[in-house]
């Protein structure tokens, strides 16, 4: 059956946690754990939801998604605000989703017997919006009795994937995928992972699910996994682990600790090191190939086809490169480029507008932004414009429409050449129309207002309104 269960992971399957070895058998007595504890104490039931909260990754955690899924629950995708509103803690993705049947969250705090004043914020707004809610460590080592629920496993037309669009022009709308949908996802993008696995808070983005997690756990040439409950605050830890252990596959939770993990490993040598993001390639770290990365690879997709559908790869130092040019990497989406891109979904033949624009040149296509138009205060606007406008002040900010209150926002990630950014900002906007003028502008820290793969233009839109 095609459905995301045990039975897609390798049978080579090794973890690596805290110097011990898992193998399959580990994983299945895990999964079977999970699948009694889910049932018996939390008392599920399929077709609910299922939330997983500041993440410690481990045996555990792999064993619980997989008891999950079998369980035919909808894994909810949660986003954290890494810390934008740290004195009165909401998650507005998360908004959309109503009430989540059952929350289990790992508390990372409990060695210390202490948490965190924004620990303590986050586990307290997704109580709020769970109905049922455990912490995994009330959880663990409880004595299971005849495991009824072991052989229990979903149908292929079950849902097994809730999440959010990425929110960037408006409100996120809710994106649900089938098993059969993310098994056939699975089985192809499994072909682009050997060697091995540093795991990094891979359930934070719905694609991430299917770009990373799951086909580098069904490859039967990924040599080993292993795992860490990233904070960027501590990128050594991650460095060290990628360089004691040699590992070979890494994707980051966020685009700008990428930036981070290599201004603090110039003094490293990787061992064929495979760096993925789901953001553009600063051509900038083209330099680092030279320390062992073998390559960069920007997979461009969405949580609506939940896959790549382009490549963007980095991987000579000695040729010119282009964010933008891409590579179509097979057949299994369909594509139509003759206005904004239209994608055509296997399993379920579905099409999806959207809003970027490519070109094709000589078998290769080239990203030229996208195509968004709005009405702010009478004036049609499109948001390419905006976007040439922030190349003029050198990306120093951002320009943020919010067409629900009419009006414009500038949050400027430095206070250098203040008023030089905000004069051409208010000259280019009235070459656009004389009506555009800005509202509220404020100097913010740009790493606050990242969430998963990219700058989160929501979460700004609402840090102003709430000014």
């Amino acid at each position: 059956m095609n459905v995301i269960s045990r039975n897609i992971v390798s049978k080579n399957f090794t973890y690596l946690e805290s110097n011990k070895k898992y193998y399959i058998e580990d994983l299945y007595n895990n999964i079977d754990y999970w699948k009694y504890v889910l049932k018996k104490v939390c008392k599920v039931s399929a077709g609910e939801t299922i939330g997983f909260g500041l993440t410690n990754l481990n045996l555990d955690y792999f064993g619980l998604v997989f008891a999950s899924l079998e369980l035919s629950l909808q894994i909810v995708i949660l986003d954290y605000s890494s810390g934008a509103h740290k004195n009165n803690f909401k998650d507005f993705k998360n908004e959309v989703y109503g009430k989540i049947d059952t929350f289990i969250y790992f508390n990372i705090h409990s060695k210390k017997k202490q948490s965190t004043p924004l620990f303590n914020q986050k586990i307290k707004y997704y109580v709020s919006k769970s109905k049922n809610y455990f912490n995994i460590e009330d959880l663990k080592n409880l004595q299971i009795k005849k495991n009824i629920y072991k052989d229990i496993m979903p149908k292929p037309d079950d849902i097994m994937l809730f999440c959010t669009s990425s929110g960037s022009t408006g409100t996120p709308k809710i994106i649900k995928h089938n098993h059969n949908f993310m098994y056939n996802l699975v089985m192809r993008n499994k072909k682009f992972f050997k060697g091995s696995v540093l795991h990094l808070k891979n359930l934070h983005h719905g694609s991430s699910l299917a770009v990373f997690f799951l086909p580098t756990l069904s490859s039967d040439l990924v040599s080993f996994h292993t795992s860490h409950s990233f904070n960027s605050e501590k990128i050594e830890d991650v460095i060290k682990i990628i360089y004691n252990l040699k590992i070979e596959n890494v994707m980051f939770p966020y685009t700008h600790d990428i930036e981070n993990f290599l201004l603090n490993s110039e003094n490293c040598v990787y061992n064929n090191l495979n760096v993925y993001t789901l953001s553009y390639i600063s051509p900038n770290w083209q330099k680092y190939l030279t320390i062992g990365i073998q390559k960069f690879e920007s997979i461009f997709g969405s949580n609506e086809t939940s896959g790549p559908l382009f490549l963007s790869t980095l991987e000579n130092q000695y040729i010119k490169f282009d964010p933008t040019e891409f590579n179509i990497i097979d057949d299994f989406y369909k594509f139509d480029f003759s206005s904004a891109l239209e994608v055509t979904l296997p399993v379920y033949n579905t099409k999806i507008k959207t809003n970027d624009i490519f070109i094709k040149e000589n078998k290769k296509i080239y990203h030229r932004g996208r195509k968004d138009i709005i009405k702010i205060n009478q004036a049609i606007l499109d948001l390419q414009e905006l976007t040439a406008i922030s190349s003029k002040i050198n990306n120093a900010g951002e320009i943020i429409t919010d067409t629900v209150y009419n009006k414009i926002y500038v949050a400027l990630w430095t206070d250098l050449e203040y008023d030089k950014s905000i004069k051409i900002i208010k000259t280019e906007l009235k070459k656009i129309n004389y009506r555009l003028k800005i509202d509220k502008i404020k100097i913010l820290k740009i790493n606050d207002f990242y969430r998963g793969i990219k700058l989160d233009k929501e979460l700004i839109r609402d840090y102003f309104r709430n000014l």
